[in-house]
């Protein structure tokens, strides 16, 4: 009767968990329900949150981006400035120097006008001194030896 007894009980154990199971479990299915509509809420808060956080990645990527597009086209001005200066400081050295050129040929061409004017003066004295030295030997023989040592050819009178 033992056996029977605890049968029983357990039958009626089991009938009680069923009876009460069926009411837990529609419960449950209300409190599932109800944490479904929670949860969904909840992701959709997640996704509304990742999303915002996505859409501030992208302002800072594209603030950044046009930051790096200032300071390059910065960097290129000046690069252009830079460069712009250098030509024009190679081409003012270019110029100098054919003004230069130009300036010293004309002292050159004057410096050699006169040292032409001097050859001339020269050549005149040198012809003034040998017809002098010819005038003298002819006066005096001693004076050919002196001649013929500067390269005249003068021959006794």
């Amino acid at each position: 009767m033992k056996k029977n007894k605890k049968f029983y009980l357990l039958y009626i154990f089991i009938v009680i968990l069923l009876i009460d199971g069926n009411v837990f479990s529609q419960d449950n299915s209300e409190r599932i329900v109800r944490l479904e509509v929670k949860v969904e809420e909840g992701f959709k808060a997640v996704n509304q949150r990742i999303d915002m956080g996505f859409n501030a990645i992208n302002q800072r990527i594209d603030d950044f981006r046009e930051d790096m597009q200032r300071q390059i086209s910065d960097l290129k001005t000046f690069i252009m400035w830079g460069f712009g200066i250098v030509f024009t400081f190679i081409l003012f050295l270019i110029g100098f120097v054919f003004w230069d050129r130009r300036n010293f040929i004309k002292s050159f061409i004057s410096k050699l006008k006169q040292a032409l004017t001097d050859i001339k003066e020269i050549k005149k004295e040198q012809k003034r001194f040998k017809d002098a030295l010819i005038i003298q030997a002819e006066k005096d023989p001693m004076w050919i030896p002196f001649a013929s040592s500067l390269g005249m050819k003068l021959e006794a009178i």
